[in-house]
């Protein structure tokens, strides 16, 4: 193999890595994008029916607390009331029943939350506002936005107002479910995409092999006959059949070629 003939291979390969880069880029954005949009809205809407149903799990507890009731236990000393006893059993019944870590009730005063009802925190001890909190304070049902992790796991927090015999909102009721269902879903639909993702990748990447051998041959075959047009060689035609606009290019040559040879065959034997 010449030097022109190395030059020529060189220039094929660097094209068709081009192509082959090219249509695999195009269609792994296009797969993960496709992919991406599949996973977000499942799991949205997962996360939007788990919210739901804890909600109104957390509204169904809330209407078998006394308003009037829970109005009565303020500070740590109300907990020896027969009002706390039987919140706190109930609270109790609902973590056994519903197997979450927590249950417990909260109210609202000066702008600040406190625990009213709580496994581990006396009545009037001062926590922190949460998302979905107020939402619940002022009569609607709600619950965190996404998940919160801490030492004891990943939980989504159900809140739902209880009401006195006046109607009046007097505390919150409050769940957290644990969120392990939920993850352990996430990782099985990252699963399940995954491997029909890499599938398409893998066949549109032979795919792309033979695109852009369909591509780069006629112009590898183009480029070889005019290195042997430009050395005089006018013996051979270039054979691409393809109706486009690289087989009109190899027409237009090959009738230029054959134009050439004329000349010269012409001019020689003048010559002689």
């Amino acid at each position: 193999m010449d030097s022109n003939e190395k030059k020529s291979s060189n220039k094929s390969i660097s094209i068709n890595r081009k192509l082959i880069f090219m249509f695999v880029l195009i269609v792994l954005l296009s797969t993960l994008a496709v992919g991406f949009f599949a996973y977000q809205t499942a799991y949205k809407q997962i996360e939007y029916n788990f919210s739901q149903t804890i909600q109104n799990t957390a509204v169904t507890a809330a209407l078998h607390i006394s308003g009037n009731k829970h109005s009565n236990i303020t500070t740590e000393a109300d907990k020896q009331s027969s009002e706390y006893k039987e919140i706190r059993a109930y609270c109790e019944q609902i973590k056994t029943e519903l197997g979450v870590p927590y249950a417990y009730t909260l109210m609202t005063r000066n702008d600040k939350v406190y625990f009213v009802v709580a496994t581990n925190s006396p009545p009037g001890k001062e926590y922190s506002w949460q998302s979905g909190m107020k939402k619940a304070f002022s009569g609607q049902p709600s619950s965190t936005e996404g998940f919160y992790t801490d030492e004891y796991g990943t939980f989504k927090t159900a809140y739902a107002p209880i009401k006195n015999s006046s109607g009046q909102v007097v505390g919150v009721m409050a769940i957290d479910f644990n969120a392990k269902d939920i993850l352990a879903f996430r990782t099985k639909v990252l699963t399940n995409l995954a491997m029909p993702i890499i599938i398409i990748i893998g066949i549109c990447f032979v795919l792309a092999i033979w695109l852009a051998g369909k591509i780069s041959n006629p112009i590898k075959l183009l480029h070889q006959n005019s290195q042997q047009m430009a050395e005089g060689d006018f013996t051979s035609d270039i054979d691409i059949k393809s109706r486009d606009e690289i087989g009109e290019l190899a027409s237009s040559l090959n009738h230029m070629k054959n134009n050439l040879k004329y000349l010269i065959t012409g001019i020689q034997n003048y010559a002689d």
